[in-house]
């Protein structure tokens, strides 16, 4: 080949629950990861859901051509309390992931199939078109893989039967947070490669110079971004803290696709707490009034092993925003352990309201510090620039295809 020719790109059939319009953190991480792509070398086929007129939504990357499938919406509408059987009846859909699959397949002649992990009936919706055309599968998983044993029993046997086949049948495992490599080493003696959340730093360093900055005086803002419901406990914990310790003049700020409504009933019906659902460009103004920046994960998880692997995907984003980040999490959770090798945030390990007024308290008060951490954490936001990512994972799929 001649030393000026562009290798072709490769092309892929992205199977994923989650695409924007969809707000989150899988969402986000592929529509970053889709945006740097040509629309013709990608194909997508995803989950079809109702959002509320006024839920939050995502851009979705123009041109690409997006397939979508899903439960029929009236069957919950019409019979009384289906609802507490959804999460089994969407095994349902693994035949139709598999079909419309094969059918992008057949259209755009792809090199390879890309699933996604969370949501197990799209994931072996993939494996299963894998095994039926031949292509070949790679697999990215972006959460914490939930153990047969915290699933129940009809759950259970879709993870026995399909996880280690899958996992065995991708020529590339992608993971989004180094401890997913140690739960697959440990549990498989499989290896993997980290490919993080990415982030438009160019971006949002331009964006963030139009921005102000926190409020001079006023109570100490905390901002939590993106989804509570696998951090419910430690935003919990955080909110009662500044609730029972008025001295602390702080608030809770969450900005969530969750409904407030249900948060409300959750606990979170603090006069410290405030419930937004900004859209996802108003995001980084929220992030930038903040005095704290948080992140939490759970200390009394079903399976230890999931917290210990996690890794929020807003973290990536806070780092390139230049305020202090305070993390809320178990001291051997994969993240603390992130946290302490490159110093950009301060945690708080223990599920105590000492340990979060002591981590508050630090941020505010040693100048020093909190500078020292900002800046590690802007020096370390440039290993997650888009450009970066973006050059990874093609140099991966051109590799193992």
């Amino acid at each position: 080949m001649n030393a000026h020719q562009k290798t072709r790109q490769p092309r892929f059939v992205l199977v994923s629950s989650y695409f924007p319009p969809i707000v989150g953190g899988t969402s986000t991480v592929l529509r970053n990861l889709v945006s740097q792509i040509s629309p013709d070398d990608v194909s997508v086929i995803t989950e079809y859901r109702e959002l509320h007129a006024d839920a939050p939504r995502a851009d979705t990357p123009s041109g690409v051509n997006i397939k979508t499938t899903s439960l029929p919406p009236a069957l919950f509408r019409r019979v009384p309390y289906i609802w507490r059987w959804e999460r089994y009846l969407r095994f349902a859909l693994i035949l139709r992931v598999r079909d419309l699959t094969l059918r992008a397949i057949r259209r755009n002649r792809p090199d390879c199939i890309l699933g996604i992990y969370p949501n197990w009936p799209f994931l072996i919706g993939a494996y299963l078109a894998h095994r039926s055309s031949g292509l070949p599968l790679v697999t990215y998983h972006m959460d914490i893989p939930v153990r047969r044993s915290a699933m129940s029993a009809f759950e259970g046997w879709f993870i026995e039967t399909f996880e280690e086949k899958i996992l065995r049948a991708s020529r590339e495992r992608l993971i989004i947070s180094g401890g997913y490599g140690q739960d697959f080493s440990c549990r498989f003696g499989l290896s993997s490669t980290l490919l993080p959340h990415s982030i438009e730093l160019d971006t949002i360093r331009t964006r963030l110079k139009d921005l102000p900055e926190p409020p001079t005086s006023g109570p100490t803002r905390i901002v939590h971004t993106g989804i509570v419901e696998g951090q419910r406990e430690g935003l919990l914990r955080i909110a009662r803290t500044i609730n029972e310790n008025p001295k602390l003049d702080a608030r809770l700020i969450l900005s969530t696709p969750t409904p407030k409504k249900r948060l409300l009933q959750q606990g979170f019906n603090l006069p410290c707490v405030d419930i937004l659902s900004l859209p996802q460009e108003k995001v980084l103004a929220l992030q930038a009034s903040a005095h704290i920046l948080t992140s939490v994960l759970p200390f009394f998880h079903n399976t230890k092993e999931g917290a210990l692997t996690g890794y929020p995907t807003k973290v990536v984003e806070y780092l390139a925003v230049d305020r202090p980040i305070l993390i809320h999490a178990p001291a051997w959770t994969h993240l603390c352990k992130h946290v302490k090798e490159y110093k950009y945030a301060q945690i708080a390990d223990q599920p105590t309201s000492g340990s979060i007024t002591e981590a508050i308290n630090k941020i505010r008060t040693d100048r020093d510090h909190t500078e020292q951490l900002i800046k590690n954490a802007r020096n370390l936001a440039t290993n997650f620039d888009i450009k970066t990512i973006h050059r990874k994972f093609i140099q991966i799929l051109s590799i193992n295809l």
